[in-house]
């Protein structure tokens, strides 16, 4: 009996001690709190309040009190589990079984950056995976608008502003309007399909002779004894690997036709390539006779147009610029790659803008989120992707990635903050086991002994 009141009393200090550490905590700040709570004197009390309540469970569970056995044994898998996550736990779990010794650190990486390596209090630890950054990026509240520069200026600050989709139009002092009709939040850039194009065939002495992108249309080069011809034009080009390596034609929006070219030279002999709209993506190719093929699709009027990607990152807008009974509707795309944040003469051809240029701007002080696409790689095999924001982690092999700072409104990177969870599911099976044990014996105990 003296026991067991001794054990009592033993567990309310304790507890009473703790209640006591939670408060001032909360007053010093995540930090100091965390010293605090990983100190030796905390460690102490951690410990002696496990083995008193594992005992407690273990006096109860010899006196067939399970529900109470359950509630105790839990509470000591919540404090175990404390105790592992810890940077002690971490240190003996390392030793023990192998595990990375990481429990908190920080990584810097550049877009398209790798790295397995996590700075830490104590220096570089290793992961025992790769991470990379495939991808950072900003969103904002406000979609994309339309401003319209004078000739000479740069700045989109001191641009007219065209008015926002639906409510109005800008117009110019010649009678010229321009309205927004079509917005796009997440885009890339393609071709319209009656956009045909040519094949473009540079000589050694910089002559270019374009032919029509239609199958059998040829020309002969006699400066380089070259016929070219083209064969087959592709709308949406992928190369297959199911049956040997071929060219296949998927259904789909245009984002880089190509062109299948067959050269002739004068003893007979042939030889193929295939020429790419996008140079960016494929170089134009280099003949041994100093010829060069490109398809220059970005050199028309009608320039790219915009399709719907949920994959992209990037917004579009479609503008309409009319005078008397002459209207055309043209894309401003924000992606960098296609070269179209801005609409000049050159695309409008049918209007004088008097060396305005209309051009897509993003209001930046408004940010809603930032995202990071994250690729984990192990053994040279990618094993988890996923894009992170605020609050949304992502979890591998026994970590959280966690997105902790950015640049904007250009990131050129992200700074990831690498947690550990070890000890969280043993605390997690811990809060399980103290509630059904406190259900039990609160609630069906006495049911049933009724």
């Amino acid at each position: 009996m003296k026991a067991r009141r001794a054990m009592l009393i033993a567990s309310a200090a304790a507890i009473a001690l703790l209640a006591v550490l939670a408060i001032v905590g909360a007053f010093l700040g995540a930090e100091r709190a965390a010293v605090l709570f990983n100190s030796p004197p905390a460690a102490a009390l951690w410990a002696v309040l496990g083995v008193l309540t594992a005992a407690g469970g273990a006096m109860l569970l010899v006196r067939r009190r399970f529900g109470w056995a359950a509630a105790h044994a839990g509470a000591a898998l919540v404090v175990a589990g404390g105790m592992l996550g810890s940077p002690a736990g971490h240190r003996a779990a390392g030793r023990l079984t192998g595990r990375s010794p990481v429990r908190d650190g920080v990584m810097v990486l550049p877009v398209g950056g790798s790295s397995d390596y996590v700075m830490t209090g104590e220096g570089f630890e290793r992961l025992p995976f790769t991470v990379t950054v495939r991808d950072a990026w900003t969103e904002y509240y406000d979609p994309p608008s339309v401003v319209i520069l004078e000739a000479g200026q740069t700045d989109e600050a001191v641009g007219r502003l065209v008015p926002d989709l639906g409510q109005g139009v800008l117009a110019l002092e010649d009678g010229t309007t321009i309205r927004v009709v079509e917005h796009l939040s997440r885009a890339t850039g393609a071709y319209a399909d009656d956009v045909i194009g040519a094949l473009a065939v540079t000589a050694p002495d910089d002559s270019v002779t374009f032919i029509e992108a239609v199958p059998g249309r040829e020309v002969h080069v006699g400066a380089a004894a070259v016929t070219v011809r083209i064969v087959e034009v592709f709308a949406n080009p992928r190369v297959s690997f199911d049956d040997g390596i071929a060219v296949v034609d998927p259904p789909g929006p245009r984002t880089n036709p190509a062109l299948r070219v067959e050269m002739t030279r004068p003893d007979g002999t042939t030889s193929e390539t295939i020429v790419f709209a996008r140079a960016d993506v494929a170089p134009p190719p280099r003949l041994p006779e100093g010829l060069e093929l490109s398809y220059p699709l970005d050199l028309l009027a009608e320039g790219p147009i915009a399709v719907a990607d949920p994959s992209s990152r990037h917004p579009a807008v479609r503008v309409e610029v009319a005078r008397g009974d002459r209207r055309r509707c043209a894309w401003l795309l924000a992606d960098p790659q296609w070269k179209r944040q801005t609409l000049t003469a050159s695309n409008l051809p049918e209007f004088d803008l008097g060396g305005r240029r209309l051009q897509i701007a993003q209001r930046t002080d408004r940010p809603a989120d930032y995202r990071t696409r994250l690729a984990i790689t192990r053994d040279s095999r990618t094993v988890a992707e996923g894009t992170i924001e605020v609050n949304r982690p992502l979890h591998y092999g026994g970590f959280h990635l966690y997105q902790t700072a950015f640049d904007e409104p250009d990131p050129a990177g992200a700074v990831l903050r690498v947690h550990s969870d070890l000890g969280v599911s043993v605390a997690w099976a811990g809060f399980a086991l103290l509630g059904a044990g406190l259900t039990w014996a609160a609630w069906i105990a006495p049911l049933r002994r009724r």
